[in-house]
Order: C-alpha cells, then structure tokens, then sequence
C-alpha cells in the first residue's frame, strides 16, 4: 500500500466530510450525548483548511481519501506559560486501513509541523473508552494529562 501524505485542499471537503461522519458514527456508542442520526460536524471542515493556523493533512491511497488529521496552533492561553498550543483534531483513517501505520505518519507530520513552528505543547482528546487510539496515542509519545469528567442527570 504507497500512501501518501498531503495538505487537504478545498477540493477534498467532500471526503473529509465523510471522514468526519465515519468518526461520528465510531464515536456514538461512546456519548449519549452525541445526536444518535443524522449528520453531526465536530469541525468546521472548509474553515480548518483555510485558516493560516491549521495544517490539514489528507492521507491518500490509490486517489482515495483514507485518513486525515489536522493539527491547529491555537493562541487562547493567557494564564499559561506558553500562550501557544498544539491542538491535533478529526484524526481518523478509514477502517480497513487502520494498523498500517497511517495515523502515525499523521501525527509525525503534525508534530514536526508544530515543531517548526516552535509550538512544545501539543493535546488531543480521545474518548478514555476508545482504549485502540489511547495505546496508539501512547505509542506516539502522548501521556494522559487531563482527565475530563461528565456526569448524567437522566
């Protein structure tokens, strides 16, 4: 399998947006809170590729669209150390895909993309029952470190 890694274009908003509902639906089982039909949009897919702060990365087999991630640098940490982070978001690679080492070259092509920008604080979120992406996460070098709580009145 040749996979090559790219900046997403404009053009690719239609398979980034199915990407994005393939996620949805993987997630679902997880969140009740998540709407359990219809079309949900965790990100504002033609937004991300046009901002000058994010890099869209499109991972490509055969002309087709398998997987993607972005990686964000976002300014909003005034009462940080560091007022910049790293943020990676919508990282997901079609299923029969997966365990080829796809995700981690999103990743290493993020993180030197923060790198480069001089960025040292780069998070993720993950569901903590989506152990696969946790130990895969791990792999890469991130460590838990916030652990957002909910609770369900119903």
């Amino acid at each position: 399998m040749n996979t090559i890694l790219r900046e997403a274009t404009i053009k690719d908003f239609d398979a980034l947006s199915e990407l994005q509902q393939n996620l949805v639906k993987f997630e679902r089982p997880f969140d009740k809170g998540i709407p359990q039909s219809g079309k949900v949009c965790y990100y504002d897919i033609m937004k991300l590729i046009n901002d000058k702060n994010t890099l869209f990365i499109a991972a490509e087999t055969n002309n087709e669209i398998i997987g993607c991630g972005f990686g964000q640098i976002r300014n909003n940490l005034e009462w940080a150390v560091e007022k910049k982070i790293g943020y990676i978001g919508l990282m997901i690679i079609k299923e029969k895909y997966r365990r080829k080492n796809t995700g981690r070259l999103i990743i290493e092509k993020l993180i030197d993309y923060f790198r480069g920008k001089k960025i040292s604080n780069i998070i993720l979120e993950t569901y903590c029952i989506n152990t696969k992406a946790i130990e895969a996460y791990k792999k890469y070098g991130f460590k838990e470190f916030v652990l957002q709580m909910k609770y369900d009145t119903n």
